[in-house]
């Protein structure tokens, strides 16, 4: 390479634009993660408001052991539920002001790279210019070739200077493209921030109507605990009747069975006496015959005596 084309050729190597890359790259990345975030808090804000929205009150005539103990479930998630969509509050305010820090980092980073750069790129300049004078030295004590003039060193040293210029105006290109994406990530920040002064005013609103939904639940709770007190009291009063009534059932079955043995032993008994007085009617019967047949036969013999006596009489009275 000749001296003229060594000085002709612009030294850029100093110039990183990578850098520039890895940082777009790296705000990129801490965009999308806080956005994600974000969106996950509004998802979580949307499911509260559709879960407080779609409840259904306790209200029925006859509440159950199920439907007190769903409640009774049910309220310590809304609970939780709200408890995580604070805490992902503050994880999403944590996670913009890490990335603020690491924005902030990286472009102290970027400014140190530019000066490192910019110090770099002039003693390399400095460097390739005493290497020039030295090559000049060198050819003014050749004598196969002629000194060169002082304008060919001014054009060197200009077109030196032109290097410079360009490495310092791509420098600066670089430092308006990060303060560029710098404004664009703190508007984006701005906009993160009025999202989560919504959610937030949402989160407030929903702890609200959360407090509210919980304050009805504790007095129909309160009036279903009074309602199963009642219905516990209930229970056992009609447990004792049916006990009671189980007990005047047995003894009732007990006295019914010593009824029926009596009545059966009176039965047999009265059987017996019927078939006895049976027997004894037939025998009176039959006595009560011969008595009536002797009757006859008595009356029979007494009118004989009657009819002998009158005959007896009549013969007697004309003698008087």
């Amino acid at each position: 390479m000749s001296d003229m084309e060594l000085f002709e050729s612009p030294n850029t190597s100093c110039i990183h634009p990578s850098s520039d890359y890895f940082l777009d790259q790296h705000i990129d990345s801490e965009f999308c993660s806080t956005m994600s975030k974000v969106t996950e808090i509004k998802g979580d804000m949307v499911r509260l408001a559709k879960l407080i929205e779609s409840d259904e009150t306790l209200s029925t005539p006859n509440p159950t052991a199920c439907e007190l103990h769903a409640y009774e479930t049910k309220s310590p998630n809304y609970s939780a539920l709200a408890e995580s969509v604070k805490t992902c509050i503050a994880d999403a305010i944590e996670l913009i002001l890490n990335s603020r820090r690491q924005t902030d980092a990286t472009l102290q980073d970027v400014e140190a790279a530019i000066m490192e750069t910019e110090l770099i790129s002039r003693q390399q300049l400095e460097a390739e210019r005493d290497m020039l004078l030295k090559c000049n030295e060198k050819l003014a004590d050749s004598p196969a070739r002629p000194l060169k003039s002082l304008l060919d060193q001014t054009a060197v040293f200009e077109l030196l200077e032109r290097n410079m210029i360009a490495s310092v105006d791509e420098i600066e290109k670089i430092k308006v493209q990060c303060k560029a994406e710098v404004e664009e990530t703190k508007r984006h920040a701005e906009d993160i921030e009025l999202q989560l002064r919504g959610v937030k005013a949402e989160a407030v609103r929903l702890n609200v109507e959360l407090d509210r939904v919980n304050r009805e639940r504790e007095s129909e709770t309160e009036k279903l605990r009074a309602t199963c007190s009642q219905l516990e009291c209930d229970k056992k009063r009609l447990e004792h009747e049916l006990n009671r009534s189980e007990a005047e059932s047995v003894r009732l079955t007990l006295e019914m069975s010593r009824i029926k043995q009596v009545y059966e032993g009176e039965s047999e008994e009265l059987r017996t006496i019927c078939s006895r007085l049976e027997d004894d009617a037939k025998h009176w019967g039959q006595k009560l015959q011969h008595s009536e047949a002797r009757v006859v036969d008595l009356e029979r013999e007494l009118k004989a005596v009657d009819g002998k006596s009158t005959f007896s009489l009549c013969a007697f009275l004309p003698l008087v």
